[in-house]
């Protein structure tokens, strides 16, 4: 009786282990079982270990079990929701003094999430950047070799984004240095099909060929009708380490006397090169939108070791129809005030039609005045844009 009352007890007993919650409830029974003489505590004691071993194997053949699932490989998810976002740009050019070509300007693809109601992030690739030439033939005969550009996924923006307040929060990574309008608005929000020489060529982060991106560190906020931006990087471009030992200085103030108005500046202290020579950059913004209009303008000087730099622009849009706009701008860019003959003014004719919300066509004529040269290079743009 006493050997079947054992084999049933260790039975149940291992029933019961699988829980830790019931590990204690088997030694109460077990107890018991001594003090009314059931068992003796040497049986007991037998039983006890019989059954942590049993536990123990348990344990060993679930991590077995557990680690061959890691090797078959296991679904990716995502504790939170990710929201993906992205575009692309296919463009045809027209002109005299070069090829006509049709190019993918720009493949985006963007991924952000909020980690928790403060912390959220954001990662941004460009798989339609130009970035580098690589040789397409070889003509052996004639030792002469073709080269073309080709296209290689660029990261363009990897920041973690942290809420100091309702208005106000902290970014650490890779993005947009805070400096001009036109340098801040996204690719797809852009009224002409080209930003403003002046833009391209002279603010922070595009004068070095890193679509006006760096890494450092940022704080953004806003204050009734002021926003503000200040930030501090490392000066040398997109996915790259500081080449001095220095680091760049960015702000930007943007006041909103209205809701059509705002009037802004923008500061760069920056060093380049491993000799740290000067970089420097001041701009100016205004912007006003009403109604159909759209009227804005910039002006930007900055300075390269000695040289002086400085450019401007001012554009005006007219919304004709909900899905058809009219636009023209004019902008001179000046890479050497002290020198003479290098000045280059365009001036751009275009229209956009906005098929619908994810679909744009633009079509913009840009007509140039460079001094020194007598070659035309008038080009014909036509850019469609989608979007999701």
């Amino acid at each position: 009786m006493k050997r079947f009352l054992i084999l049933a007890l260790t039975l149940a007993a291992a029933a019961l282990i699988a829980s830790a919650s019931l590990a204690s409830e088997v030694d109460s029974l077990l107890d018991l079982l001594v003090k009314k003489g059931v068992v003796t505590e040497e049986e007991a004691s037998g039983l006890r270990q019989e059954l942590e071993a049993q536990k123990t194997a348990e344990y060993e053949l679930a991590f077995l079990k557990a680690e061959a699932a890691k090797k078959k490989g296991t679904a990716v998810t995502a504790k939170t929701k990710v929201r993906i976002s992205g575009y692309a740009q296919i463009r045809g050019t027209a002109s005299a003094a070069e090829n006509d070509s049709f190019i993918i300007r720009r493949a985006r693809v963007s991924l952000a999430s909020e980690i928790d109601p403060r912390w959220d992030y954001k990662l941004q690739v460009d798989f339609g950047n130009i970035a580098r030439t690589a040789v397409t033939s070889v003509d052996f005969a004639k030792s002469k070799t073709k080269t073309t550009s080709v296209q290689r996924p660029v990261l363009l923006d990897a920041q973690v984004n942290y809420a100091l307040s309702e208005t106000a929060r902290l970014s650490v990574g890779q993005f947009k240095i805070p400096f001009s309008y036109e340098n801040l608005v996204s690719s797809t929000e852009l009224d002409t099909i080209n930003r403003a020489q002046v833009v391209e060529k002279l603010v922070p982060g595009r004068d070095i060929g890193s679509q006006g991106r760096d890494l450092g560190l940022l704080f953004t906020g806003s204050e009734e009708r002021l926003d503000y931006a200040f930030g501090v990087f490392n000066g040398a471009g997109i996915n790259a380490a500081d080449d001095n030992d220095q680091k760049d200085l960015a702000a930007r103030l943007v006041f909103h006397p209205d809701k059509a108005l705002a009037v802004g500046a923008s500061w760069y202290d920056g060093r380049a090169g491993a000799a740290g020579s000067t970089r420097d950059r001041i701009g100016g913004e205004v912007s006003y939108r009403e109604g159909p209009w759209t009227v804005r303008g910039e002006y930007v000087a900055g300075k390269d070791a000695s040289i002086r730099k400085a450019g401007w622009y001012a554009h005006a849009g007219y919304r004709f129809h909900p899905k058809w706009e009219g636009v023209v701008r004019f902008d001179r860019f000046d890479p050497d005030r002290d020198s003479g003959d290098d000045r280059t003014d365009v001036l751009t004719l275009g229209f956009n039609h906005f098929i619908s919300e994810g679909v744009k066509i633009q079509v913009n004529y840009e007509r140039k005045e460079e001094e020194g040269t007598a070659v035309s290079n008038d080009v014909l743009l036509a850019q469609l844009q989608v979007k999701f």
